[in-house]
């Protein structure tokens, strides 16, 4: 009995090897595990830009075909719709940004910043449309700004800015867009951290004014031009160059990657578009015909090489109608 009791139990060899078996197998599936979590939070991405995309056609149709203002600090406005008079201070109580005006658009929330903040649209749960969960930081952190914790922005063009500082745009009628599959509206941005620890776009910018190095920038102004000025092909990619940092720091891989910004450190310019998922490799765009697409960054390439990422020049630049 004493035989068969003995032969019945495991030997030290046969543990070891049980354990190793184990380990090799842990080794296989914790990165495929990894893999598979960060695909899932990448789709949840993709579901917050479609859920946008259809704020956005919602509110096309509700205001006669024309896409919303991207940034407007509530400089009065002139009858056509652009700014009328600069020297005219600017009334913080009507400011309002695209997505103050889709979640207004979606619900009971008010358009402006003070409207929205009063009516609970600040710490409502349609605010976590706007939050893609490869971000930096505590996805619950609410904020009485609209554009704090909102991690997307939009086309500097397509959504534009009538504040007094960067020109006299009007809204674009959306049927005017052409060839609306391949243009891209709004985009994963580039963050940095407030002094209250929130993760937001640099400066609260809900479009990207810096994007492809400043090329939609008219020489010596700060006003957006139309169409492509620069002499690159549209089927180039866009410039992932950072344009500047303070004291001559060096910017952290082309001004796009997330982290704390404060100090001496802080880059300017990093309203950008942000290659946050899939190991800082992609980035989810929704286009102006409501379809969201990935694009990929190849981090062995240069950032103003013609294949840095295939999100072309082409994707971006457009013809004004």
């Amino acid at each position: 009995m004493n035989t068969r009791r003995r032969s019945a139990a495991f030997t030290l060899v046969e543990l070891l090897v049980v354990i190793g078996i184990i380990a090799v197998l842990i080794g296989i599936l914790l990165p495929a595990l990894g893999r598979a979590r960060a695909q899932a939070r990448m789709v949840a991405c993709q579901a917050n830009l479609r859920s946008i995309g259809q704020g956005l056609a919602i509110y096309v149709v509700n205001n006669k075909g024309m896409l919303p203002i991207g940034e407007w600090n509530g400089n009065p406005l002139g009858a056509d719709g652009n700014v009328a008079d600069p020297s005219i201070p600017a009334d913080s109580a009507r400011a309002t940004r695209w997505p103050a005006l889709l979640q207004a658009t979606l619900s009971k929330y008010g358009v402006s910043w003070n409207d929205s903040a009063a009516s609970g649209g600040d710490v409502s749960k349609l605010r976590q449309m706007f939050q893609c969960p490869d971000a930096p930081g505590d996805g619950n952190v609410k904020s009485n700004l609209m554009m704090a914790s909102v991690n997307y922005q939009g086309h500097p063009v397509l959504l534009p800015s009538l504040n007094k500082t960067f020109g006299t745009y009007r809204c674009w009628p959306v049927a005017k867009v052409k060839n609306s599959a391949e243009i891209a509206i709004v985009w994963d941005c580039a963050l940095q951290m407030t002094d209250e620890g929130i993760w937001h776009p640099a400066s609260e910018w809900s479009i990207s004014i810096n994007i492809d190095r400043k090329a939609y920038q008219a020489a010596s102004t700060s006003l957006y031009v139309d169409s492509l000025v620069s002499p690159k092909s549209p089927d180039d990619s866009i410039d992932m160059t950072a344009n500047q940092a303070t004291n001559g720091t060096a910017s952290d891989k082309f001004g796009w990657t997330n982290r704390d910004m404060g100090g001496a450190t802080q880059i300017f310019n990093v309203s950008n578009i942000r290659f946050r998922h899939i190991n800082d490799s992609a980035v989810n765009v929704l286009m102006v015909d409501g379809h969201v697409q990935s694009f990929h960054y190849n981090k062995r390439r240069v950032a103003d090489a013609k294949d840095v990422t295939d999100f072309k020049r082409r994707n971006l630049y457009v013809n004004r109608p």
